[in-house]
């Protein structure tokens, strides 16, 4: 096992996992897709509460 730096938040990490363990940046292609559609969910989310008030 290597420790490897977190591009998202710039921790050190093992390779060997999936995604980060602090802040939940995927380490993998697959993983990446699904990361971007619930970051647009939660950003669509967000802007709408913002619109409302």
């Amino acid at each position: 096992m290597a420790l490897i730096t977190c591009p998202e938040c710039s921790k050190e990490i093992s390779d060997q996992v999936k995604s980060c363990p602090h802040c939940g940046f995927p380490l993998t292609e697959e993983s990446n897709e699904t990361q971007k559609v619930e970051i647009a969910s939660v950003n669509l989310k967000m802007e709408a509460s913002k619109k409302r008030n």
